[in-house]
């Protein structure tokens, strides 16, 4: 069996990550989607499509991955299609040469004796797909937007910590609190006295190389990623951190996708957080409204309402908060951007690449200094900026001309 996993044209439900990254380079439970399908499925070969411009930076992140290169496939093998979206596709329920469809998307389908051409990006993937007959409403669990992606966490790490069960832990002197089968702690890491660890409402896993220091307190269900730091944080339930990030504070219900700094004090919460980005010290979001309705996402011009009633905010890739930050609730921040605050609340909507100084927004001063910028923030852990991050920025600073004319209407934070 062949595994080909795919994005779909509507990968802006995703906004601000599937900018820099595919959806399934997504962080949820205890990985990335990709590192998921991987775990769960035999396969002889899994083939991964994504959009032209970012082959080059995922080829070069995952050099294991075969990444949109055309499959020869004989006509005779069986090749399962999997929409990123889908968290934990339920293959074993799915009928031959159908394809199955959530939101008029095709999400899975397991083709059996049909000609598959070469595809050379995701569209074709989805082109191919649409044009099969055979179609069926799939009824597991897809996500359909960035926040109910956060909303769902807790439950899916509980779901990958039964996957994980069985991998062998080091015994640690920690203060455990309910259940300790539900801790996993993997060799090599390092933790502090009176460190707390709560397992009353879900499993933990803590892999290796992380430092926990003295005084932090977390509870599950929660994931930590490798060689990630705790200074004196809390922890509570759903979070799952990346690697090397360095945490302190407060968080809840969070998704920091790797790379990242929160290190002193300041709460994030039922946030989405991508790689390499610095919240400065007391940076603190709201993730629920005073009077107590359901949040309002701005994406540009258009206003999603969320149905839920806790929402926090979604910083993309490379984005920096000065000290003192104070996020207003379901805000978004687009990758490379700069928020230097004075006074009040941020703008609910930052687009890419823009600073936020003085109560304005403006659009990027200068490309040459972000990129030495993040030169030196990726150099701090040791990893390279290629010319493919450089390329990948660059081409995403074109792509959102649009949303930084007349930024000046989204300075007030609505």
């Amino acid at each position: 069996m062949k595994i080909i996993v795919f994005e779909d044209s509507r990968y802006n439900d995703f906004y601000p990550f599937t900018m820099t990254r595919p959806v399934w380079d997504l962080r949820c439970g205890l990985f990335t989607i990709w590192q998921r399908y991987c775990l769960l499925y035999s396969s002889d070969a899994f083939f991964f499509y994504t959009r032209h411009y970012l082959h080059d930076t995922a080829a070069h992140n995952y050099h294991e991955l075969v990444i949109n290169s055309p499959a020869a496939i004989a006509k005779s093998e069986t090749v399962v299609f999997i929409n990123a979206r889908i968290i934990f596709p339920e293959l074993s329920h799915i009928n031959n040469n159908t394809v199955y469809y959530h939101n008029d998307i095709p999400v899975l389908a397991k083709l059996t004796d049909v000609a598959i051409p070469q595809f050379a990006t995701t569209e074709d993937v989805q082109i191919f797909l649409q044009d099969f007959p055979h179609q069926h409403e799939y009824s597991g669990l897809c996500i359909s937007s960035i926040w109910e992606l956060v909303s769902k966490n807790k439950e899916i790490i509980k779901h990958d910590f039964a996957y994980v069960k069985g991998n062998q832990t080091t015994k640690y002197d920690v203060t455990t609190i309910g259940d300790s089968s539900q801790l996993i702690i993997e060799d090599g890491v390092t933790i502090e006295p009176y460190v707390v660890v709560d397992c009353t409402e879900g499993p933990v896993y803590i892999k290796k190389g992380c430092c926990i220091k003295a005084l932090s307190r977390i509870e599950g269900p929660c994931a930590i990623d490798e060689h990630t730091t705790l200074l004196q944080a809390k922890v509570r339930e759903g979070c799952s951190i990346g690697p090397w990030c360095r945490i302190g504070g407060e968080i809840e219900e969070s998704i920091f996708s790797g790379y990242d700094n929160k290190y002193h004090e300041g709460f994030i919460g039922h946030s989405y957080i991508g790689e390499w980005v610095n919240l400065g010290a007391l940076t603190t979001n709201s993730d629920l409204k005073n009077n107590y309705t359901t949040v309002m996402i701005n994406r540009g011009d258009e206003k999603i309402d969320t149905g839920l009633l806790k929402v926090g905010c979604f910083i993309g890739d490379f984005t920096m908060t000065g000290i003192g930050t104070l996020i207003n609730t379901g805000s978004t921040m687009g990758p490379c951007c700069m928020i230097v605050q004075s006074s009040g609340l941020t703008p609910k909507f930052i687009p890419p690449f823009c600073w936020y100084i003085d109560g304005k927004l403006v659009d990027l001063p200068s490309m040459n200094r972000l990129l030495e910028t993040c030169k030196t923030m990726m150099s701090r852990r040791n990893k390279d900026f290629a010319i493919y991050h450089q390329m990948l920025l660059e081409k995403v600073y074109e792509q959102t001309k649009l949303f930084r004319k007349g930024i000046g209407r989204w300075s007030a934070p609505k």
